[in-house]
């Protein structure tokens, strides 16, 4: 049996219409509250977009090089490729790491083609932290305590809080307010416009390395597997679908 290719299987895509569709899915329009008891779910799917998109490439990447080896293309033609065929199998190792969280995979490929944002990296860094707290839910303890004669609840707020209190979505935040913490503090992202947030530093990480990658055959292989149209690929419609989406949850007029 001879192999006469490679390719690979797309996952990432998947999984944001699924984050996409969960929010369309939460019935609750916003009013005077803003409440989806779906976005810590949604915020987790949006993760594991990044390490499967990471590994994609990853994957994408080997497949490049085998068929370009297979093929047997004349030397002339690596001057078409735009990327070293060296920091090519650097990127071909990213798929079987076992240590690397999502974040660490994706700022490894921007460091590979030494590109790299400040504002989306950043983004990334407090999404991972959100969702860290939120699949090992260590800080789940609540004070029961006696105030002015009355019984309150209180839990500290996450240490990330501090650092993603001033980001609002259409003008609504995506923390709920709670100036006693009396409320979970898992409630009080159980926000719509936490859930857009999530999704929208998602799709800007991968529609930012998308655009990066030099001009050359091996940009070409890798962009088609995830183009839509000539236009657009599926990550920049999906980013086109959640800003509308975004004007009806919050009731926004054109």
């Amino acid at each position: 049996m001879n192999d006469l290719g490679y390719t690979t299987s797309i996952l990432s895509w998947q999984i944001i219409l699924s984050s996409i569709n969960m929010l369309k899915n939460f019935k609750s329009k916003t009013r005077e509250i803003d409440l989806n008891l779906d976005s810590i779910s949604c915020c987790i799917l949006n993760t594991t977009v990044i390490e499967a998109f990471s590994n994609e490439i990853s994957s994408l990447t080997h497949a490049f090089i085998e068929n370009y080896e297979i093929e047997k293309l004349a030397k002339y033609k690596i001057a078409q490729i735009g990327v070293d065929i060296s920091t090519c199998k650097e990127i071909e190792k990213i798929r079987n790491s076992d240590k690397e969280s999502f974040y660490e995979r994706y700022k490894g490929l921007l460091k590979h083609f030494n590109i790299s944002d400040s504002r989306i990296l950043d983004n990334l860094c407090k999404l991972r932290d959100v969702r860290n707290d939120c699949v090992h839910f260590r800080q789940c303890d609540m004070t029961i305590m006696e105030i002015d004669n009355t019984i309150k609840l209180y839990q500290k707020p996450l240490e990330i809080f501090n650092h993603i209190k001033s980001i609002k979505v259409n003008g609504w935040p995506i923390i709920a307010s709670d100036s006693g913490s009396s409320s979970p503090w898992h409630l009080r992202i159980s926000t719509n416009a936490f859930a857009i947030w999530s999704i929208i530093v998602v799709l800007d990480a991968i529609i930012y390395f998308l655009d990066k990658i030099p001009q050359g055959t091996y940009r070409d292989f890798i962009v088609k597997y995830y183009q839509k149209s000539k236009e657009s690929n599926v990550f920049e419609y999906s980013k086109y679908e959640i800003k509308e989406l975004q004007k009806s949850i919050f009731n926004v007029k054109d």
